[in-house]
């Protein structure tokens, strides 16, 4: 991602500013990257990886073309409701911008077993 100049952001300056922006959201993951889909930054969920490619998933390849949207990602076991958006610097698409809270209320056993009586199907938490 690019600054105000054009010059390629660093990893720990995003890493900051994703950390800033997640403590004020208190979403649980934070993704940013640049305009090929590698990762630049994260923020809460494996801050410590970066320079992977996202770029196949096809949230991040629509927000690298300039699409907005949002998608449900299982990571580590757990659900997270992910939304994208595309970084716009100067009049080019220079990366995406992905957001989610975990989903713990689907992952839950009590809601588990509301759907299971209901539909009268045996369903267990992974």
């Amino acid at each position: 991602l690019p600054d105000a100049a054009g010059r390629p952001l660093d990893h720990r300056t995003v890493q900051e500013r994703l950390r800033y922006f997640n403590d004020r959201m208190k979403v649980d993951l934070v993704i940013a990257t640049d305009a090929r889909g590698r990762v630049i930054a994260r923020a809460g969920l494996e801050e410590a990886e970066y320079k992977d490619s996202i770029e196949g998933y096809p949230l991040v390849a629509d927000a690298l073309r300039g699409l907005r949207g949002d998608d449900t990602w299982s990571l580590g076991g757990k659900l997270y409701r992910v939304a994208a958006s595309p970084v716009i610097a100067r009049d080019r698409y220079a990366g995406a911008l992905l957001v989610g809270p975990e989903q713990k209320w689907l992952t839950t056993s009590g809601y588990l077993d509301k759907i299971s009586d209901n539909l009268k199907i045996a369903m267990a938490a992974a």
